[in-house]
């Protein structure tokens, strides 16, 4: 769903242009972009480069909770950095840093099998579960929703007192971010090492 950080402007609904979804600390959440934005890419700037039009300026998924996490752990996977699979679509696993060494190398080892992007899951706290965010930049705002259609800001901005309330109208989907609305599963580890758990989206 939309979510206001205080990072960027708000929109007129007063939210910005991110999606957050909270998740469990004991779990693997997986997601998958079934199209993924065409996105600029600055990673080698030179003096021959030029500027492409491209449907995002900027994407990203992150991990965000009460453990520090840095760049080093790669909680959070941009632009140049991101694996995309056969078919276009790119998948992402956060794995949460709680669970054993071994556990966690034989997760990380299928889903880098399977080409999906890994991520450490940051811990909870006494008032916050870790929570992973989207970003997809525009390259203009004014014309955002418009131009692209898998724009987040094409996703209503939910009022309510409770996001836990919120009806499915308010979150992203199909209807309002089209082939680029995110999908989501939380797995046991079980079943996604030995069973196909996260592994079937289409």
């Amino acid at each position: 769903m939309p979510y206001a950080d205080g990072s960027g402007q708000l929109t007129e609904q007063d939210c910005t242009a991110y999606l957050m979804a909270t998740v469990n600390p004991d779990v693997l959440a997986v997601v998958h972009l079934p199209a993924v934005p065409t996105f600029f890419d600055n990673n080698e700037p030179n003096s021959t480069a030029l500027f492409a039009i491209t449907d995002v300026r900027y994407l990203s998924l992150g991990t965000y909770g009460t453990s520090p996490l840095s760049a080093s752990e790669n909680e959070n996977v941009a632009g140049p950095d991101l694996k995309t699979l056969p078919d276009g679509s790119a998948a992402f696993i956060a794995i949460p840093i709680g669970f054993s060494p071994s556990l966690i190398q034989q997760v990380t080892e299928k889903a880098e099998a399977l080409g999906y992007n890994v991520m450490p899951l940051s811990e909870a706290g006494s008032v916050l579960d870790p929570f992973l965010i989207y970003r997809n930049k525009v390259p203009n705002e004014d014309v955002a929703a418009e131009a692209f259609a898998g724009n987040i800001q094409n996703v209503p901005c939910y009022q309510g007192p409770d996001f836990g309330q919120a009806p499915p109208i308010d979150a992203a989907s199909w209807s309002n971010m089209r082939q680029y609305a995110p999908e989501g599963i939380e797995c046991a580890p079980s079943d996604f090492l030995y069973g196909s758990c996260g592994q079937d989206f289409h």
